[in-house]
C-alpha cells in the first residue's frame, strides 16, 4: 500500500505461488489460487482466495542476518546493517523483491524467499518462527526440489544451495564460458503492425527426477502455435551445455520446472514435454483456449493435445501442468 492508503486491513498481493503437486489432468482453481500477501501493516501470508485458507508467515521485523529491521510507526521500518555500517534510514515502504515460493498442496509445507531493500535474499520455511538471510541474489530461472535451490542466470550459470542445514550451502556451481553480449548477427527490428513475423524464445530450468538440470530452450513463431524445443545438459566439466535428443522414460512438466517417469503417472507419455502454449510475449495479448494446453513428443517433433474429455475440468483461465503426489 502506498502513504495515501487507508489505514485499514486491506490485503496486498505481492506474488502468486507455485503448488508442488496436482493431478496432471485437472488443474483446479483451488490448486493454481495461492498467493503471496501483505496486508497495510506489513504483515506477510500465504492465501488461498478462493478456499480463503491462510498460513501466517513470520513478521517481517523477525530477521536474522544482515539486515536488522525495527518497526517504528505504522508502515515505517528502521533498516540497518548488523554491524551498524552502511544505511540507518526510514521509510515507508519496505522492499520485498523477487518473492519465489513453493507449497505442498497436501501437507502445505512450503518454502519461500524473496529480496529485502535491493541488498539480501531472506526465506522461511513451515515451522519457522523468523526470516534467515542469505548471501545470494535469484536474477534468473528458479527451481526448489528436496531442499536444494537451483539459480539459472543470463550467463547459463547454474548454482545449486542446499538448505536442509542451518545455513544454505553451495553444493555445485558451473563455468560455463557464455557471453551474453555476444549475438549472432545484428537483431532484426520488428513491425507488428505491418504484419511482421518473429520468433519468441524463452528458456527455462528443468530439474530431473534423479537432481540433474536441463536447459529447456523453447521457440515460437509470434503468429502461430508452432512450437519448437531444443533440451540441453550440462556435460561432465561443468562447463558446457550438451543438446541431448531422448528424455528416456521421463516426461518434462515444463510449468513446475521438473521432471516425472512416465509410467508413474497415468496420462504421461515419455520423452514429451508438457506445457501452456499460451505467449507471454508484450505485443499480442489474446485470451487463453484449450490451444493452449499441450504437449510435445520429442518421437514425433509434433504437438499433441488432451482428450476432449479433458477439457471439461479445466477453468478458463490459464491453465498449468502439475505433479501429483
Amino acid at each position: 500500500m502506498d502513504s495515501l492508503s487507508p489505514p485499514c486491513d486491506v490485503p496486498r498481493c505481492i506474488h502468486r505461488v507455485s503448488t508442488k503437486q496436482s493431478d496432471p489432468l485437472d488443474d483446479s482453481i483451488s490448486r493454481k489460487s495461492w498467493f503471496f500477501m501483505r496486508d497495510s501493516r506489513y504483515k506477510l501470508y500465504i492465501m488461498n482466495l478462493f478456499t480463503r485458507e491462510r498460513i501466517d508467515l513470520p513478521s517481517v521485523e523477525s530477521q536474522v542476518g544482515m539486515l536488522k529491521i525495527e518497526r517504528t510507526t505504522d508502515d515505517m521500518f528502521l533498516v540497518t546493517s548488523k554491524e551498524g555500517i552502511g544505511y540507518k534510514y526510514n521509510q515507508e515502504d519496505l522492499r520485498i523483491d523477487l518473492p519465489f515460493f513453493w507449497i505442498d498442496q497436501k501437507t502445505k509445507d512450503y518454502f519461500v524467499t524473496c529480496y529485502l531493500e535491493g541488498r539480501v535474499t531472506a526465506y522461511a520455511e513451515n515451522g519457522d518462527k523468523f526470516w534467515k538471510q542469505a548471501d545470494l541474489k535469484i536474477t534468473g530461472d528458479v527451481v526448489y526440489k528436496e531442499h536444494k535451490l537451483y539459480l539459472y542466470d543470463y550467463k547459463r550459470d547454474v548454482k545449486v544451495f542446499d538448505f536442509s542445514g542451518d545455513s544454505p550451502r553451495k553444493i555445485v556451481e558451473t563455468q560455463v564460458n557464455h557471453d551474453p553480449l555476444c549475438t549472432k548477427g545484428m537483431s532484426r527490428r520488428v513491425y507488428p503492425e505491418l504484419g511482421d513475423v518473429w520468433d519468441i524464445k524463452d528458456t527455462h530450468l528443468v530439474v530431473t527426477v534423479k537432481g540433474e538440470f536441463l536447459r529447456v530452450k523453447s521457440i515460437v513463431k509470434s503468429d502461430g502455435d508452432v512450437w519448437s524445443f531444443r533440451i540441453y545438459k550440462m556435460d561432465s566439466s561443468q562447463s558446457e551445455w550438451e543438446e541431448i535428443t531422448s528424455l528416456g522414460d521421463e516426461a518434462i512438466l515444463l510449468d513446475q520446472r521438473t521432471t516425472v517417469l512416465a509410467n508413474a503417472v497415468q496420462g504421461i507419455k515419455r520423452n514429451s514435454i508438457y506445457f501452456s502454449g499460451i505467449h507471454h510475449d508484450y505485443v499480442f495479448h489474446r485470451v487463453w483456449s484449450e490451444k493452449d494446453i499441450l504437449n510435445y513428443s520429442l518421437d514425433t517433433h509434433k504437438i499433441e493435445r488432451p482428450p476432449p474429455s479433458f477439457f471439461s475440468n479445466v477453468q478458463s483461465s490459464d491453465a498449468r501442468w502439475f505433479v501429483p503426489n
